[in-house]
């Protein structure tokens, strides 16, 4: 180590793609730029901790769910400590997470979105993350007045899976798990989404892609909570007190693919009307464009619209032009103006406006926020 150059060290299992972008968001983060802080990457599990020498470190980053490994961070007592993670509702020091509970209400809107009315979870409640991602499905099923099926843990996944109601949409857990969940479904013979619709998260690229069918998938921003972490150690490091409550990080938004890509249900017009939205959305349709493709008049339309999936046809339209919008900020550095232009809005300042309306921040903070490039 150079000598009044200070050095952290990051335990992560560099195995997972959740934790690799996580380890990304750290090494890129401003604050470690700026202060020209040394990063020292400890792979694991296990986490070879004991053999290091803490003394020459002067901060942690980790992300570590097993207790063994907890213990083993006692080796670094006495310096500042930020967990990425939250393993229980109290805070145990500096902890910097995704939150659960807006987590879990994203899959489950986005869910209800397609036209599901039967959810499922099978989110093993471990840590507290989870038990509030579960509380967050929860309270939005409830909330419109859909049932939760969950598995339990001594029944097959393939027996469960045979006598959910259908057309069901499953939050199964990590992509790991949910690509399991599509693998069962698709050997039953059971049609994906159309009977099975299944959302995982972590939108681990390489388990949604490769999946029997294209996983969609909750991002939760491993990056930003990289450097949101990187940044709490680094004030931590200056002296700043532990603050009294953890950093909880917006997830990012859902990726769609395959697995969830439908409107669910028995309404054929509405089943045209989206679709037409979604190839479209972003080409600047009017609603008028609908007009030619449906035997029934607008008002009608807009009535069936509102009733099934309680926004208006107008409200879908933003929808999926913001969706688009989001995907580009984070994973382009495409100017703002043509991002606009992109997602079919002919004013760039309009597109400000309500973009800033519609998440509480202006397009560029949200992409300082949430990018991955």
């Amino acid at each position: 180590m150079e000598e009044g150059r200070k050095t952290i060290a990051v335990a992560l299992d560099l195995g997972l793609d959740y934790h690799r972008r996580m380890a990304i968001g750290v090494c890129g983060a401003a604050a470690i730029k700026e202060h020209d802080i040394a990063v020292t990457l400890v792979e694991g599990p296990p986490f070879p901790v004991r053999r290091l020498d803490a003394g020459r470190f002067d901060g942690v980053i980790a992300r570590l769910a097993a207790h063994q490994a907890e213990r083993e961070l006692r080796v670094f007592a006495g310096l500042p400590i930020v967990r990425m993670y939250r393993k229980s509702h109290s805070p145990r020091g500096a902890e910097v997470s995704v939150d659960g509970y807006r987590s879990g209400q994203l899959a489950a809107e986005h869910l209800l979105d397609c036209g599901f009315r039967h959810l499922a979870c099978l989110v093993t409640p471990s840590n507290h993350d989870l038990r509030m991602f579960i509380a967050g499905v929860r309270a939005v099923a409830d909330d419109s007045g859909v049932p939760v099926h969950s598995c339990r843990e001594t029944r097959p996944a393939a027996t469960w899976l045979r006598g959910l109601p259908k057309p069901v949409g499953i939050v199964a857990g990590w992509d790991i798990t949910s690509a399991e969940i599509v693998r069962i479904a698709y050997g039953l013979g059971l049609r994906i989404p159309d009977e099975v619709g299944v959302l995982g998260f972590g939108n681990d690229l390489l388990r949604c892609t490769l999946a029997d069918v294209p996983l969609s998938s909750l991002d939760v921003a491993p990056e930003t909570i990289g450097r949101t972490a990187a940044q709490l150690l680094v004030e931590l490091m200056d002296g700043r007190a532990v603050p009294g409550e953890p950093i909880l990080v917006p997830p990012r938004g859902i990726v769609i693919r395959e697995s969830s890509d439908l409107v669910a249900g028995d309404d054929p017009l509405l089943t045209q009307a989206v679709a037409y939205i979604r190839r479209h959305a972003c080409e600047g349709m009017r609603i008028g464009d609908l007009e030619p493709l449906i035997n029934v008049s607008r008002r009608t339309l807009e009535i069936r619209f509102k009733r099934r999936f309680g926004r208006t046809l107008h409200d879908e339209i933003r929808r999926v032009q913001f969706r688009r919008a989001c995907q580009l900020l984070a994973e382009t550095d495409m100017p703002i103006f043509d991002v606009a232009g992109s997602c079919g809005f002919m004013e760039p300042a309009r597109f400000g406006v309500l973009f800033r309306q519609a998440f509480g921040m202006p397009p560029s903070v949200w992409r300082r926020r949430f990018r991955t490039v």
